[in-house]
């Protein structure tokens, strides 16, 4: 019995990095029907300077390229779950160019995702760097 529980809960960590890693790879290929997708309605993405920024107006800032993503290498993931939520600290270098000006990121963004029956949805990020 223990083996199926601790199985459950190895599907459920994957599907979560998995969630987290698709929307990294989705912003590197500014792929936002997928990345539209991942996030919830509400979603929020807190920038390194304080700015809230909401998922429409990031989708538009990628969809003008004011926001571009060209590579990104993960060097860490933590995560932790509590019921149906999950919070994920990922740890990545990101080649981007913000607002005009491109450069090299060490971007550390904590996740807050909510479980809807199969998926798990992205409901909020915070970027720092580390």
């Amino acid at each position: 019995m223990q083996l199926n529980i601790k199985n459950k809960n190895i599907q459920l960590e994957e599907a979560i990095k998995q969630s987290i890693r698709q929307l990294i790879h989705s912003m590197v290929q500014n792929d936002l029907n997928t990345i539209d997708k991942l996030l919830d309605k509400d979603f929020t993405l807190t920038h390194i300077t304080g700015y809230v920024q909401s998922k429409s107006e990031w989708l538009d800032n990628m969809r003008s390229e004011k926001m571009k993503y060209y590579s990104s290498k993960e060097t860490e993931l933590y995560l932790k779950i509590n019921y149906n939520k999950a919070i994920v600290l990922i740890r990545n270098y990101i080649d981007a160019n913000i607002g005009g000006s491109r450069k090299n990121w060490r971007l550390q963004q904590k996740f807050e995702l909510d479980n809807h029956d199969t998926s798990w949805i992205i409901t909020k990020s915070v970027a720092s760097l580390f």
